[in-house]
């Protein structure tokens, strides 16, 4: 879902057979949990001032999102794939014509310049995007049945790398299934040329397996080397034979759970525009827990956490590492308050924090 790329490139496939559990350190998308079954806590709006948030962990996020990694090199491509361009949705293999019909066009504007994307359409008036939007710039949404109407921004996701909007109009959402194991799927992007132009789609067959770790770190579940997965065109749908759309890939080249996705701008959507932040800086602590190593002079958990607490319990679920506090945070919307446990030398105490606009 991306602006024009090349088409008609040769694509090259390799096999896909996940080795024993007991003989990895990474996780297979049939091991990830479901995460549409993660908790949902509507916040109110966030209060005014200065967004600030501490770094969290790529590694803990998308260890919800794709999975934990370490260095792995690929398999040597076998087999031969060819790209497909589809001009009409008819010429779609069956599975992703209704996915296909659901997209819709964004086109955003700069003072300097007009560009026009393809989004997923998610329940709730959403849809996501892997083109980065700047909140200044006017919004509009296009599809053949409703034509043009009004998109408002909502915020950009920092470590997905997917800006979220709502649509002004109903716009039917396809079906998002649970990440398989291992199991043939049609990867599918419309790739949109302008704002009034008819979108075409490139699409090609590929099988979700094994992960393949690239020299920068970056996880993909698609059985297909990174450089045969649509990767010229940021956004495409991983789809399976039931029209469910199991994954979304990111501007950065990975492959990102639907679910997953969906879950993530919910949480954004909720949190005006966030993800929850303690305004805090945190470090893993001995024995557990996430030490405050910085209380900023803005914070609103000053006067509540000082630095050298260690937090060990937020809204009730154990923290035993920076990492999850940070993992917590993410999956959960701004504006609302957080109960803590904190261990402060050797007192307990239990204090209620407003939670802020994080990254």
């Amino acid at each position: 879902m991306a602006e024009a790329g090349s088409r008609g490139r040769r694509w090259k496939r390799r096999r896909a057979a996940p080795p024993d559990p007991q003989g990895r350190t990474w996780l297979h998308p049939s091991e990830l949990p479901d995460f549409s079954a993660l908790p949902s806590d509507p916040r109110p709006p966030p209060p005014r001032g200065v967004r600030w948030a501490g770094a969290i962990l790529i590694v803990a996020v998308t260890g919800l999102a794709a999975a934990l990694a370490t260095a792995r090199t690929s398999v040597p491509p076998d087999q031969p794939m060819t790209a497909n361009t589809a001009t009409q949705l008819s010429a779609l293999p069956g599975s992703v014509r209704l996915v296909a019909a659901r997209t819709v066009d964004l086109s955003f504007t700069l003072p300097d310049h007009v560009t026009t994307t393809s989004a997923l359409v998610l329940p709730d008036g959403l849809a996501v995007t892997p083109t980065p939007i700047p909140a200044t710039a006017l919004v509009t949404a296009w599809t053949a049945r409703l034509g043009t109407f009004a998109a408002t921004w909502i915020g950009h996701d920092t470590v997905m790398g997917f800006t979220i909007v709502r649509l002004a109009l109903h716009v039917p959402a396809p079906r998002l299934g649970p990440l398989p194991a291992d199991a043939a799927v049609t990867a599918l992007s419309p790739v949109v040329t302008g704002p009034t132009a008819r979108a075409s789609f490139t699409w090609s067959a590929t099988t979700l397996g094994d992960p393949v770790v690239h020299a920068a770190g970056v996880v993909s579940y698609l059985a297909t080397p990174s450089v045969a997965n649509l990767n010229g065109v940021p956004g495409a749908l991983a789809v399976d034979a039931q029209g469910n759309v199991v994954a979304v890939l990111g501007s950065q080249g990975q492959w990102f759970a639907a679910r997953f996705v969906a879950r993530v701008a919910d949480i954004v959507a909720t949190g005006h525009g966030c993800h929850a932040s303690l305004n805090v800086a945190t470090t893993s602590a001995q024995g557990g827990g996430a030490q405050v190593t910085n209380v900023p002079r803005a914070s609103q958990a000053r006067g509540h956490v000082n630095v050298g607490d260690v937090i060990t319990v937020i809204d009730g679920h154990a923290i035993d590492s920076a990492s999850a506090l940070d993992t917590y945070l993410y999956l959960t919307a701004a504006g609302g308050r957080a109960h803590l446990t904190v261990v402060r030398g050797t007192a307990t105490r239990h204090v209620v924090v407003r939670l802020a606009c994080g990254l």
